[in-house]
């Protein structure tokens, strides 16, 4: 029996922010952002709200549906195994206000979310430039059944 290979591992990017691959799905209205629809991987849909400092990101597929907020990076990262997506990397900070009530971000990090739900955080963010601190803090993942 010939051993079979194991799949080949890729990634692709989504751009998380206004932008020309982001469509506006509901127009804001006075005061109020406008609520994003995203390009994502075939079977999945990602939608982008905001409030005065988080980013709300919800992506749905299949019969779940996963969300996360805060301080969000201005990507996510698929990981692919053969062409097919099985997790993603988001980068997440607090949302948080010093001393005099400027917006700060506490405990940027690099999470991982298995597409089953399951999220862990794997790696401190490593520099300003990669920190989510200058996009517009994080709860958990709150993955759901679809209904």
């Amino acid at each position: 029996m010939a051993d079979a290979k194991p799949p080949k591992i890729t990634s692709k990017t989504t751009g998380l922010y206004p932008s020309k691959t982001c469509k506006t799905k509901i127009k804001g209205g006075e005061g109020q952002d406008p609520v994003l629809r995203c390009p994502a991987m075939k079977g999945f849909d990602i939608e982008v709200s905001f409030s005065a400092t988080d980013t709300l990101v919800t992506i749905t597929g299949g019969a779940q549906e996963i969300t996360f907020s805060g301080l969000v990076g201005p990507t996510l990262e698929w990981r692919l195994a053969g062409g097919k997506p099985f997790a993603l990397l988001v980068e997440l900070a607090i949302s948080d206000s010093d001393e005099d009530g400027k917006p700060i971000a506490r405990n940027p990090h690099v999470e991982v979310i298995d597409l089953a739900g399951t999220r862990q955080q794997v790696l401190p963010a490593s520099s300003p430039a990669s920190s989510p601190a200058s996009s517009p803090a994080p709860s958990p993942a709150t993955p759901t059944k679809a209904k």
